[in-house]
């Protein structure tokens, strides 16, 4: 049987073949290596290793004859640094920064991009500016209405919505096709139902492109463009030379259609 200690004089491990009765300098080469001596001593007591503390090549808790007796107990191996020292690589690692666990990426998942990252369904929103702490593939359901109002009466030939959401970055398509204009309340015509409220700061949420048909002024330029801290677009348009204005819901008719993209900031 192989015994270790560790001389608190000399301050290196020390190894002993017979009774403990000699020791000698533990030495590195090939076959202490491979024979797992080595091994062994990251699995030594927890705390400030003495000579009173051993363990053996097969985890068996033991001293040699005339040495007091040692103060390493069995609950020392599963448990504090001792346990994280035997981690394997089939123990995922955890530590208060990082968390990485079975059910979610493991680091050989990560390495060999069987699964990618993985998201929580519900954000756990971060406030550090270099922190990527959301990922997300959908869909929505735009409506045409007027500011301030939900429409009523309305019917959709066309209907559809998708977004990718990373972090803040939003970018989102959208087609429109009405059937039916029904009521669609308020006075400024809006494009409802945005999957994420914007960032409140004015003037700056985002930007899109939009191609509409069948609006009832004769439109040469129509832009939309993000409410601050909404789910809302809004859209204006010239009809001559000069600024925009509001596209009113006056300009809606029973087959009115709108396809759109557009990249925005979310609040969060």
């Amino acid at each position: 049987m192989a015994w270790q200690r560790w001389n608190s004089s000399t301050k290196i491990f020390e190894l002993s073949t017979d009774d403990g009765a000699n020791w000698a300098p533990l030495g590195l080469d090939a076959a202490i290596l491979t024979q797992g001596i080595i091994a062994s001593i990251a699995r030594i007591a927890t705390g400030t290793p003495t000579g009173a503390k051993f363990v053996r090549d097969d985890l068996t808790l033991a001293v040699p004859p005339g040495t007091a007796t040692p103060t390493t107990s069995a609950s020392d191996l599963t448990s504090g640094t001792l346990a994280d020292a035997r981690l394997s690589s089939n123990v995922p690692l955890k530590n208060a920064a990082n968390v990485f666990s079975a059910a979610g990426n493991s680091f050989s998942e990560l390495l060999a991009v069987a699964k990618g990252l993985s998201f929580p369904a519900t954000q756990v929103a971060s406030s550090g500016a270099n922190d990527f702490d959301d990922y997300e593939e959908g869909s929505w359901t735009p409506v045409l209405g007027g500011n301030g109002a939900t429409p009523t009466g309305q019917s959709y030939s066309r209907q559809i919505g998708r977004y990718i959401k990373a972090a803040r970055l939003v970018v989102l398509v959208c087609e429109v096709s009405l059937s039916n204009k029904g009521t669609p309340g308020g006075t400024n015509l809006q494009i409802q139902g945005l999957p994420f409220t914007t960032t409140n700061i004015t003037g700056v949420s985002g930007q899109g492109s939009i191609f509409w048909t069948t609006l009832n002024s004769n439109y040469y330029r129509v832009g939309v463009t993000p409410n601050e801290n909404s789910t809302v677009l809004a859209l204006n348009g010239n009809t001559a030379a000069g600024d925009p204005a509001a596209v009113p819901v006056t300009d809606l008719n029973n087959s009115t259609s709108i396809v759109l993209g557009i990249a925005y900031f979310a609040e969060s």
